[in-house]
């Protein structure tokens, strides 16, 4: 058997979990997916393991994992460095230096002011995350999904929708961004392109469903808004035209869901369901569950393949090494200390689908290209983009029944665990000129993660405006530096969309 049965392959990438920290404690066994005997998830012991501090203070991994992190934990690309080979000094690397999974502790120190510095070791109990301890059960789990690189969310991203970042680790800048703009490049260009521009070359149907307006795919290089709809499943009319689309007869071939950001203009990432560390875990467990239950009540359920993962670790402990010596992408040269050939820390990945046993627990290794290599498996035309997806691992192997299973459950647990208070309207796009410059941390710079939101909204505000308005926007976006200058801008940006009709 294979993919050959499956016509509709869904992937939700998620944000910033390792896979200690959701699923390590779960204790799931099954049937091990390749050889059919029984194995064991591989998540901690119970004594756990250990960090220390700089002042030589010892943490362990733990049970005590807040539902939203007081602190965003840092997962920038030479943070990593400190977390996976204990020093990211001058001239330490990774050809030179051994991965000893040893610097969580003190990466969290950096930022942690009088917070736990043991609530990076935290993880979840299995009744704390019931809807993925549900669906790992039921389906198959993978224990040896690794991000593409040791870095940060956007190039992370990138890998998965181009097997590259394009040479580049780490997230964009303000003066990076900058730079491109100046050079005409007002979205990610990649010498093989994208998967959303293969799949409209090679006449492949595919849609992407987005909980925020400035979703990171819309800085890809030929995705223009009006191919993407909204979805939010808290909102009841997004959740109903999800669920509508599912029954047509023109679903497409590929549909990719990036979540809802949450308050990423002030960096607290809150009252979104992406499941960013400084938000809820459960406002994730609800996008998923919503995602599944309508996917398992629609009449496409026979025909498809959910595949749940996460971006990268968002700073949490992992204590798998992750691997090496895998293939760079090969498209473009490489920047000085980082060769591509080092995979990033281990995250959770759920395969979902009919044609799956129940309760497997697959031990392959994966990274993000595997997407590309599953989807270059059901559909050979679409080929390969870099050294790094040509040789990925696909999920194939996993579609073994001869028939569709009809014992999947219709309807997951409820996810009731959260200290995070609901979310209010975001009043961005009425907001006065006066409260855009008036606010906690309105001088401090744009982040880099703020970077990658501001390089999307910008590619959505080019494409929704007359070409002489093209010059002006770009001069004003090469000039924002502060947070104060781009909320001002996604503001103005946002007011575009909803009077354009691309705001949903």
């Amino acid at each position: 058997m294979g993919l050959e049965n499956i016509d509709h392959i869904f992937v939700l990438m998620l944000e910033n979990r390792s896979f200690d920290h959701l699923l390590g404690y779960s204790g799931i066994t099954g049937a091990d997916a390749v050889t059919g005997s029984g194995t064991a998830l591989d998540g901690l012991l119970p004594d756990g393991a250990t960090n220390s501090d700089t002042q030589g203070n010892v943490f362990a991994t733990n049970l005590r994992a807040p539902d939203a992190m007081p602190e965003d934990p840092p997962h920038e690309f030479d943070f990593v460095r400190l977390q996976l080979l204990g020093s990211n000094a001058p001239g330490v690397n990774y050809a030179n230096t051994p991965i000893t999974n040893s610097g969580f502790v003190r990466s969290y120190e950096t930022v942690a002011k009088r917070n736990p510095l043991g609530d990076i070791l935290g993880c979840f109990a299995p009744d704390e995350l019931p809807v993925m301890h549900a669906l790992a059960k039921e389906f198959c789990v993978c224990d040896r999904w690794f991000s593409s690189l040791p870095g940060p969310t956007i190039p992370n991203r990138l890998f998965l929708h181009a097997a590259t970042s394009g040479g580049d680790p780490a997230s964009p800048s303000t003066f990076s961004l900058g730079l491109a703009l100046a050079d005409g490049h007002d979205s990610y260009k990649f010498v093989n392109g994208n998967v959303f521009q293969r799949m409209t070359a090679k006449g492949i149907p595919w849609v992407i469903y987005h909980g925020d307006d400035f979703a990171m795919a819309y800085a890809l290089d030929g995705v223009h808004f009006g191919a993407g709809k909204a979805f939010d499943p808290r909102n009841p009319a997004e959740l109903a035209r999800f669920r509508q689309d599912l029954e047509s007869p023109d679903l497409p071939n590929y549909i990719f869901i990036e979540p809802n950001w949450g308050n990423m203009l002030l960096g607290t990432y809150k009252g979104g369901n992406s499941m960013h560390p400084m938000d809820s875990v459960t406002s994730g467990e609800g996008l998923i569950k919503a995602v599944y239950e309508a996917i398992r009540a629609s009449t496409c359920w026979p025909r498809s393949a959910l595949i749940i993962t996460f971006d990268e670790h968002g700073g949490f402990y992992d204590h798998v090494i992750p691997p090496s010596g895998v293939p760079a992408p090969g498209d473009v040269p490489s920047q000085p200390g980082f060769d591509f050939t080092q995979l990033g820390v281990r995250v959770p990945a759920l395969i979902i689908s009919p044609w799956i046993p129940r309760n497997l627990v697959d031990h392959t290794i994966y990274d993000h290209t595997s997407v590309l290599a599953t989807l270059r498996n059901r559909f050979p035309e679409l080929g390969s983009f870099t050294e790094r997806d040509r040789n990925a691992n696909d999920c194939a192997h996993l579609f073994s029944l001869p028939q569709p299973r009809t014992d999947a459950p219709m309807k997951l647990p409820e996810s009731e665990f959260s200290d995070v208070p609901p979310p209010s309207p975001d009043p961005i796009a009425t907001a006065s000129a006066a409260a855009l410059q008036d606010f906690a941390g309105a001088s401090d710079p744009v982040t880099a993660t703020q970077v990658g939101f501001l390089h999307a909204a910008v590619n959505r505000h080019l494409q929704a405006v007359p070409e002489g308005e093209r010059p002006q926007i770009l001069q004003r976006v090469q000039g924002i530096q502060t947070n104060a200058d781009l909320k001002s801008y996604l503001r103005d940006v946002k007011q575009v969309l909803d009077a354009t009709g691309g705001g949903s």
